[in-house]
């Protein structure tokens, strides 16, 4: 958070300010605490920041766009019922890696659409089943 909004000892700016008219990329918003992602929501609107200190309160300017990144799912954490049938599926109808992951790659925003976090059963039997679907002409 202090290196986002700034801070140390004598309210130096943090990355937001060092972004103003310009860009600020987050890697990884998922992994980023939801106080943090609050503040941001904040900086957007207001288009300015206030560090605080014992010493000092210095107001930076904030406006800047935000562009981030993250992975939409983590497939490899797998349950067992769902591994196990993804395993059956290999077996059965004789996937390939490639194949494999793009069963694994449909199956995610299936997830994410059913607002799961992790992929289960459900959400590789749709997967599995589009598949199996014919190519229309």
């Amino acid at each position: 958070m202090a290196a986002l909004v700034g801070g140390s000892a004598r309210a130096k700016p943090g990355e937001i300010s060092l972004a103003h008219r310009g860009v600020l990329f987050l890697d990884e918003l998922a992994e980023i605490a939801k106080p943090v992602l609050d503040a941001l929501r904040q900086l957007l609107e207001t288009g300015s920041i206030v560090v605080a200190r014992a010493n000092d309160h210095v107001t930076y300017p904030a406006e800047f766009q935000l562009v981030a990144a993250m992975n939409p799912c983590r497939y490899g954490y797998l349950g067992d019922l769902p591994r196990q049938l993804l395993e059956l599926a290999v077996d059965k109808q004789a996937l390939t890696a490639r194949s494999f992951h793009r069963v694994l790659r449909v199956a995610c925003p299936i997830s994410n659409l059913a607002r799961r976090e992790q992929i289960d059963r459900s959400h590789l039997v749709e997967s599995l089943a589009y598949r199996a679907m014919p190519l229309l002409a």
